[in-house]
């Protein structure tokens, strides 16, 4: 179960579709998102890869002027030894498991239950304008 417990973390891309609700300021898109591990997708587009009642809840906001990415998360029921990855993926449909769009610094890896909360700027990543210029053109697809 070591697998599920990075799964149900990585499992953005799928949440997006599955009805997360956006609200834009002057800078900042905030979306409101619920992680479930039964929607992960594995590489051959199977549903159910990652931990099955693993559930994250929290909050993902992207700044285009200010280029940072926000998140704050608690997650629950994550089997395996500890958390080791939190990313989005993308683009990418439902049932697609795509490589690693922009990565969230771990601020806990903590199981079963645990908080994720930080920020990726441009000191982490170079190309972080960019990213977020993809992800608000076309959210669904992360």
């Amino acid at each position: 179960m070591r697998k599920c417990t990075s799964r149900l973390l990585v499992g953005v891309a799928v949440v997006w579709l599955l009805g997360c609700v956006a609200t834009a300021s002057a800078q900042t898109v905030t979306f409101n998102l619920t992680l479930l591990g039964a929607n992960e997708p594995d590489g051959a587009g199977n549903l159910g890869a990652g931990d099955p009642d693993g559930i994250a809840t929290g909050i993902l906001a992207l700044n285009p002027v200010a280029d940072t990415v926000d998140y704050n998360f608690t997650y629950s029921n994550i089997n395996g030894t500890a958390i080791s990855g939190f990313h989005i993926h993308g683009p990418a449909t439902p049932t697609q498991n795509v490589g690693v769009l922009i990565g969230l610094p771990l601020s806990s890896t903590a199981v079963p239950n645990g908080t994720q909360v930080g920020q990726v700027t441009v000191a982490n990543d170079a190309n972080l304008s960019a990213k977020i210029d993809q992800v608000l053109a076309n959210p669904t697809a992360y």
